[in-house]
């Protein structure tokens, strides 16, 4: 006699992977690019109208935004021009509303941006030029509980006075790196690693990362591919790019390499000191990092919108052509970041000269280890003069934060959500037995299983994957098949 359904001392056929994202006990599951599993994705494409980051302050500028895992809050690092302190604050993102904590005041006055990175347990530290203390570096490191900031007291990182840096969080070494211009060592690129404990940090000395001169845009970020710091920084006709590793409280770094193109990052609205008015993102579906920034240069880009794009092997980089985002007009203050969403960038920008409303495209990064870019079409999301546009990747939501202060209403600091239409449901491979976490190893129960946790099935169905990741018995755009019911809670994985 054959039995359909369960049979006892029969091993199930089961895949192991990663999860990405939390996954859902009897759900169907998808396999990624990357090689991780997730529930299924179905997001339209949306882009929701600006709001108010504070409805307390007349103008918040210079962004910073760290995404924290362990709390899924955004921090946001800026500029209140009402008391020209230094803020923090975090929030949380639910559909396309931020619901944001108390604002944290600083002793600090930045002139220019501010930066934050998070160690996504918790902790962050931020840097600034203080304007109120010689002009001089200053971090501070804080914690963060839901959306309630707690401070450490600010401290000086370095003496020189040309607020360029930026920082990162090294996940390898579980160190903060601080890379920054020193004007008062030749303008040279340098580096210190920062190690936070509670409110309070300890900084390691000061390595040269490089003996060049540079005085515009500094941006880094963390390759967790290849576990390297990639770090981009601009002299007078070129820019440069170099990766390096943390060991202990030091820093050692790789060879820079440089734009074959004449270019350089145009500063803030054209003309205001912040030389730092630029983005940076790792792209882990192309291993690639992508630095976005507006060239000052009138030839050949034409102050547009631009991206380099650099690929590490262990601490050798490969730097790309300039790529100019839209050529049909200035852009200014341009940010960007990763979506894995879609496995694209989102680079979001000021459209005009010097400024112009707000805009962003998409960019696919492919090729070899020369990589190379392709845009979407500009999606315009304010339509004011927009200017400090800066971009973070909510991953447990999906979508993006465009953060911005808004020129044509009073510099008001504002906000848009941003999704990308994605569908993943043809990449169906199988069930869950249970729910797991974001991180964990996940079993998905593949062809040749029995699923026992569905329910309101009809036995000896065919059942179809649908594209918000449910089952049904009629096919959608594109014919999935799911499985065969043996009962009303079981369903036979196809094969």
């Amino acid at each position: 006699m054959s039995y359909i359904g369960r049979q006892l001392n029969v091993p199930a056929s089961v895949f192991e992977a990663v999860a990405d994202g939390s996954i859902t006990a009897g759900s169907t599951v998808v396999i990624k690019s990357s090689g991780k599993v997730a529930n299924v994705t179905n997001q339209a494409a949306a882009n929701s109208t600006p709001a108010i980051i504070d409805a307390g302050a007349d103008r918040l500028m210079g962004y910073g935004m760290a995404y924290d895992s362990s709390q899924n809050c955004v921090l946001f690092a800026y500029r209140n021009v009402i008391g020209n302190k230094t803020c923090v604050k975090a929030a949380t993102l639910s559909g396309t509303t931020l619901t944001f904590g108390s604002e944290v005041e600083t002793d600090m006055v930045p002139d220019g941006r501010v930066s934050i990175a998070s160690d996504g347990s918790g902790g962050f530290v931020l840097i600034c030029e203080d304007s109120n203390q010689s002009s001089k570096q200053f971090a501070l490191a804080g914690t963060v509980s839901g959306t309630t900031v707690t401070i450490g007291d600010d401290a000086e990182y370095s003496t020189s006075t040309y607020g360029v840096n930026d920082i990162v969080f090294d996940s390898t070494s579980g160190k903060f790196v601080i890379v920054y211009i020193d004007n008062q060592n030749s303008l040279y690129l340098t580096a210190k690693v920062v190690t936070r404990s509670g409110t309070g940090f300890s900084l390691g000395s000061a390595v040269v990362i490089s003996s060049e001169t540079y005085i515009y845009g500094c941006r880094c970020t963390e390759d967790t591919d290849q576990n390297r710091i990639v770090a981009f920084a601009s002299g007078t006709g070129k820019i440069r790019c170099v990766a390096g590793a943390v060991s202990g409280t030091s820093t050692s770094w790789g060879t820079t390499v440089e734009s074959s193109e004449t270019t350089r990052v145009r500063p803030a609205k054209a003309g205001s000191s912040d030389y730092n008015a630029c983005g940076i993102t790792y792209d882990a579906s192309a291993q690639a990092t992508v630095f976005a920034y507006c060239d000052q240069e009138s030839t050949p880009n034409g102050e547009r919108a631009t991206l380099l794009i650099a690929t590490a092997s262990g601490s050798t980089v490969t730097l790309g052509n300039v790529q100019v985002v839209d050529s049909s007009a200035k852009g200014n203050e341009v940010g960007c970041a990763y979506d894995p969403t879609v496995e694209k960038v989102i680079v979001a920008f000021g459209y005009g000269d010097p400024i112009g409303p707000g805009n962003f495209v998409s960019a696919t990064i492919t090729g070899g280890s020369s990589r190379s870019a392709t845009f979407s079409s500009r999606t315009e999301f304010e339509s004011g003069d927009t200017i400090s546009s800066t971009v973070i990747h909510h991953p447990t939501v999906g979508k993006n934060i465009i953060a911005f202060a808004d020129e044509g209403d009073g510099d008001k600091g504002k906000y848009v959500i941003q999704a990308s239409q994605f569908q993943n449901f043809t990449d169906f491979i199988g069930f869950t037995d249970t729910t797991y976490d974001d991180g964990d190893l996940v079993k998905v129960q593949v062809g040749g299983s029995v699923n026992d946790l569905q329910s309101g099935l009809t036995a000896g169905q065919t059942y179809f994957v649908q594209t918000d990741g449910s089952i049904g018995t009629s096919a959608a755009s594109t014919s999935v098949t799911a499985g065969t019911a043996v009962s009303a809670t079981e369903i036979l994985v196809k094969g």
